[in-house]
């Protein structure tokens, strides 16, 4: 098995982020958040599952992952556990759609590098997020 490794980033290169959403509503206002940044600078690639999530990490160098909890297929921290083993260097920040704290919490546990409410997410604050998390 290949593990995805954490590419090395020059400052004026934009920043790799995998998006893992399968709502597609949520995932072109993230896209298009994300690059609407200039500073950082962002380029997206965008899984709608956690097998092609896996399989992108695989083939792919990413700086961070954005991992939504919630994905139909119900996987959530299992899909945080599968992505963690998948890409050990590599940050992820998990997604919830509803607030819940103990999920948050896990979701650290399990090895995300930070947690994020998409509906109480300001924009900033994702940008912030994934430019700390790099």
């Amino acid at each position: 098995m290949k593990l995805a490794v954490s590419a090395e980033r020059r400052d004026d290169a934009p920043i790799r982020v995998l998006l893992v959403e399968d709502d597609l509503a949520d995932a072109r206002w993230l896209r298009a958040l994300l690059e609407a940044s200039r500073e950082p600078a962002f380029e997206v690639e965008e899984a709608r599952s956690v097998e092609d999530g896996l399989r992108r990490l695989r083939d792919a160098c990413f700086q961070a992952v954005l991992l939504d909890l919630s994905l139909e297929e119900g996987q959530g921290l299992t899909a945080l556990a599968r992505a963690r083993i998948a890409a050990a260097t590599v940050p992820i920040i998990a997604m919830a759609s509803q607030q819940d704290e103990e999920l948050a919490v896990r979701a650290l546990r399990f090895g995300a590098q930070d947690h994020l409410m998409k509906v109480l997410s300001d924009p900033h604050g994702i940008v912030r997020t994934l430019r700390h998390a790099v």
